[in-house]
């Protein structure tokens, strides 16, 4: 990936032909970083790897990816949708934790597990969580001040 200083843009070049991996924090808190695009050989994003980009905006994930892990897009405060590929079964802890921009979501058909704080402090005003979905986390949409409404589909046994 470059940077492109003019547009605060990581653009891939050809080092998107063998990028398999983004590892843990590798991004972590590059506060002019308004949008990345994943390229789409990538099928591991680590922990916390896009965590406090607050000026992140857009972001266009890889249908590779299984899932979403703890802390990635955490304090990404500009960040005001997200798209997510039908194969993501994992949303992880935290790892939308205080996106307080995100209002919107296309949530995946495949996702089974909603962990703790996945959404916590985020700006959804109705949520209608997917049918697969059988677990949702402790604390979930925690301090989702404008969360009018939740469906949650009968395949849920644990919400907590």
């Amino acid at each position: 990936m470059i940077a492109d200083p003019e547009s605060k843009v990581y653009k891939t070049d050809n080092l998107s032909i063998t990028l398999t991996t983004i590892g843990e924090k590798a991004f972590a808190a590059c506060c002019s970083l308004r949008a990345i695009d994943i390229p789409y050989r990538v099928t591991s994003i680590g922990q916390g790897a896009f965590q406090e980009c607050q000026a992140l905006k857009t972001v266009y994930l890889t249908e590779n990816l299984g899932s979403i892990e703890d802390y990635v897009f955490s304090g990404c405060t500009s960040l005001q949708s997200i798209n997510l590929s039908d194969n993501i079964t994992r949303i992880g802890i935290s790892a939308f934790d205080k996106c307080s921009a995100l209002n919107k979501i296309d949530w995946p058909k495949n996702l089974t597990t909603i962990d703790d704080f996945a959404f916590n402090e985020c700006a959804f005003t109705s949520i209608i969580i997917p049918n697969n979905v059988t677990i949702i986390g402790q604390c979930a949409f925690r301090w989702c001040l404008n969360l009018n409404s939740i469906t949650i589909p009968s395949s849920c046994k644990s919400f907590t």
